[in-house]
């Protein structure tokens, strides 16, 4: 898996051998040891179609088709996941799914009713690209300096639109009962900034990365967590693990 995840998404394999702690197997464990660690943002996790694909198939997962058999074990798998808190199951037809776009196209998807704004694959091929912004670059770019849609249109499309997508109760409003994340920004200059290399991973191990720009706080669950400065050493790990979806 680690090998994997050097091969196809660009990570450090000194990084990833010492930042992840392997003292999980299942998917039940897996959501466990988050819980364990603790949070500083909210979670909500996919069971990815690649990781349980390699669990059962091993080293053959990208050489043959499964059997009846391997195909009924990674049916179990998924449906225990679901079972005890994945949000839904992940997967791709495509071999590389970051290619160019068009930008008329992609304004006539964000209009779309039924267009749901996913925030990219913001941890994934950090050494080739960062797209961690892209919430910010929706606001900037696509709502402020284009025009393709409102400022409201941009914030509810990263928000309530989200939780209703996917039926996470208490999220994506402002309202009293729910959940207090929020985020301050300036619509005047919020968007990412210029791509940048940082080597901030385990091992000293490098990465690109967007800065934002026109940010000034982000709390989670109540408790800030950034500040116009930056991450909040201090904040804590206000987080939680997100399991139960409403049907």
């Amino acid at each position: 898996m680690v090998r994997n995840l050097t091969h196809v998404e660009g990570m450090s394999l000194e990084a990833l051998r010492a930042g992840i702690r392997w003292d999980f197997e299942s998917y039940p464990e897996y959501l466990a040891a988050l819980e364990r660690g603790g949070l500083v943002p909210n979670v909500a996790s996919f069971v990815g179609h690649s990781s349980v694909r390699t669990y059962v198939l091993g080293e053959e997962a990208s050489k043959r088709k499964a059997t009846d058999a391997e195909i009924a074990e990674m049916r179990r798998i998924v449906v225990e996941a679901l079972r005890v808190g994945a949000i839904g199951f992940a997967t791709s037809t495509l071999e590389q799914h970051n290619g160019e776009h068009d930008e008329d196209e992609v304004k006539r998807l964000l209009r779309h009713p039924h267009a749901a704004v996913a925030l990219s694959d913001a941890g994934a091929h950090l050494s080739f690209l960062c797209d961690a912004g892209f919430g910010l670059h929706l606001f900037g770019h696509w709502a402020r300096e284009r025009g393709d849609l409102s400022l409201e249109q941009a914030v509810r499309a990263v928000t309530s639109a989200v939780a209703d997508a996917y039926r996470i109760q208490d999220r994506g409003r402002l309202r009293p009962g729910a959940w207090a994340d929020l985020m301050l920004f300036d619509p005047r200059t919020v968007g990412r900034g210029p791509k940048r290399r940082v080597n901030d991973l385990p091992t000293g191990a490098s990465r690109l990365d967007t800065p934002a720009v026109g940010l000034h706080g982000v709390w989670v669950n109540g408790v800030r967590t950034l500040s116009e400065r930056g991450i909040i050493a201090d904040c804590g790990r206000p987080g939680r693990l997100l399991r139960e979806f409403a049907v």
